[in-house]
């Protein structure tokens, strides 16, 4: 499954609660942006990124998600809270999920490149200087469980376009042993 469908899924006609939505400037512009299609999907979306950034016909915030314990969101109920792929990028993740805790919401998805993928460490992929840490799903549900959250679906994302005998060979292995995703893809309570 990829990152986009599990977040899709979880999102349609809800109210959504979107964490670093901005991505990257050329993205927004595009249709494979995250934060659009969840938009199409979601019946109400608000986002959430520390740019200052202002998009015509988007609610976008600008906050620090390790700050989310702002009056800004608070007396809205979220159907879903979606963190796609920020969790690696923050100085403190603790401080982040409590944050989220002190939100009405009915779940959060946590999306993060899988630390134990081939793709990070068989094929010496460099680490985006962005990244501050690495999870393995163990590490995140531990991370998640020890500040109070309960897990309520786990599985691993497969989001590589199989183009090339390097690309199958990971799919490949991904299919008989999907552990070695190349993303991770939670949902808690």
């Amino acid at each position: 499954m990829t990152k986009k469908d599990y977040i899709l899924n979880q999102c349609k006609d809800g109210s959504v609660l979107d964490l670093g939505c901005v991505q990257s400037l050329p993205l927004t512009q595009s249709p494979d942006w995250l934060h659009k299609q969840i938009k199409e999907v979601a019946s109400f979306v608000v986002g959430v990124d520390n740019a200052n950034v202002s998009i015509k016909g988007y609610h976008i915030i600008r906050l620090n998600v390790e700050n989310l314990n702002s009056y800004i969101l608070r007396g809205t109920h979220w159907d879903t809270i979606v963190a796609g792929d920020i969790i690696e990028h923050l100085f403190n993740a603790g401080l982040f999920l409590d944050g989220v805790k002190s939100l009405d919401f009915d779940k959060l998805i946590i999306t993060t490149p899988n630390v134990m993928s081939p793709k990070y460490w068989m094929l010496n992929e460099h680490v985006l200087a962005e990244h501050t840490c690495w999870y393995s799903m163990k590490t995140l549900t531990q991370l998640v469980e020890m500040k109070g959250f309960n897990v309520v679906d786990r599985s691993y994302g497969f989001d590589q376009r199989v183009n090339g005998l390097r690309p199958l060979i990971k799919f490949l292995l991904y299919k008989l042993l999907p552990q070695t995703g190349n993303r991770l893809l939670i949902t808690i309570k």
